[in-house]
Formats: structure tokens, C-alpha cells, sequence
């Protein structure tokens, strides 16, 4: 027999608002998630996956917990000390449905649309996207909490999470004005 049994485990799922490649939704939730679950012996991380928009884009995540059987409430109390992005949200299932939803997260997302196709050539062939990004934390002053990206066929997405979208445009915007890779890029608030 397994360490669970049907009985002993309570199925949930994290859905998370923000938009984290796969290798950054294990790097800051699940492995921090499993090591405190262990730790607080709540439960354990089953597995996650993305949801991408139909450009390919990566939309939100999801993380699935086996929480042990009377440990929801402990389970949502530590979520909710964790920076989540609005609009996350815990799913627990019954009866191989969901029953309950409690809302997560506090954070902002801002999402940076670089034009990949439109621009000179010579743009991008002297300028460069890591430059772009170490200067957004810079101007930042506090680094977001969170940061990932997405690169398409026309565009690349840049994503960042702290508390404010609006403080975060307001920081970057001369930036984005003035250096010639983020010309005719798209800012948008993603959480």
C-alpha cells in the first residue's frame, strides 16, 4: 500500500494567476511547496502543468496537492503567507469534483510585449533583451518578487510581479521610451 489511500486524501489543485514557464512554476512554488507540506506533514505536490493561450503563450499554472485528510484549513492558511499573483485560487475537490474555491494572492503582474518583427534590423542585431531586463529590475529598486518571460514568433513577453502594475509602468516607462529594442512594445497588466 501507498503512502495515501483514498480515504487519507483530500485532492486539491493551485491554480496560479501568473504566467511562469514550466521550470519557473517548479523553481518557485512546487519545490518550496513540497519541502513545507513534507515539513509541515499537510500534504504533498502531485504534479503541475501550464495552460497555454492559443499563440502559444502561456496563460496560468497549476499545481495539484494531495492534502492529508482534516489539513485544508492549515493548508490554505500557509498559501495565503505566500506571494501569489490575483486571481490565484486553491480548488478542493469532492467526490472527483470541485467544492470549495478560496481566493489567493496580492500581487500585480505587468507584461512587457517586445516586437519581434517589426523593428530595424540593426535594432536588434546591437541591442539586447538581458540588458532590457537587468535595467527593469534596476528602475524597479526592489526586484519584482517574481519574473518570467515568453518568446513567440513576432513578439517576446516579458513578465514581472510586485504589488503594484501602476508603480511598476510608472518606474519603467522613460525606459521603455528611450531604448530602441522596446520600441513599439505592448505593456499590458496581466494580474
Amino acid at each position: 500500500m501507498g503512502l495515501f489511500n483514498k480515504k487519507s486524501v483530500i485532492i486539491t489543485t493551485l491554480h496560479i494567476n501568473e504566467r511562469l514557464q514550466p521550470e519557473h512554476r517548479v523553481e518557485y512554488y512546487e519545490e518550496r511547496l513540497q519541502s513545507i507540506l513534507k515539513k509541515e506533514k499537510i500534504g504533498q505536490v502531485v504534479g503541475g502543468g501550464s495552460t497555454f493561450f492559443k499563440d502559444g503563450g502561456i496563460a496560468n499554472c497549476d499545481i495539484n496537492i494531495d492534502c492529508y485528510e482534516g489539513q485544508v484549513e492549515n493548508l490554505v492558511e500557509l498559501l495565503r503567507h505566500i506571494p501569489f499573483a490575483k486571481g490565484t485560487k486553491l480548488i478542493v475537490y469532492k467526490d472527483g469534483k470541485p467544492d470549495l474555491q478560496y481566493s489567493l494572492g496580492h500581487m500585480e503582474g505587468i507584461g512587457i510585449y517586445l516586437n519581434g518583427v517589426d523593428l530595424p534590423a540593426e535594432v536588434y542585431k546591437n541591442c539586447n533583451i538581458d540588458y532590457v531586463v537587468e535595467q527593469i529590475f534596476k528602475l524597479l529598486e526592489t526586484p519584482p518578487i517574481l519574473y518570467s518571460y515568453w518568446q513567440g514568433d513576432t513578439e517576446t513577453a516579458l513578465y514581472f510581479y510586485s504589488v503594484s502594475f501602476t508603480t511598476m509602468r510608472t518606474k519603467i516607462s522613460n525606459f521603455l521610451a528611450t531604448y530602441p529594442l522596446c520600441s513599439r512594445c505592448r505593456v499590458t497588466q496581466i494580474a
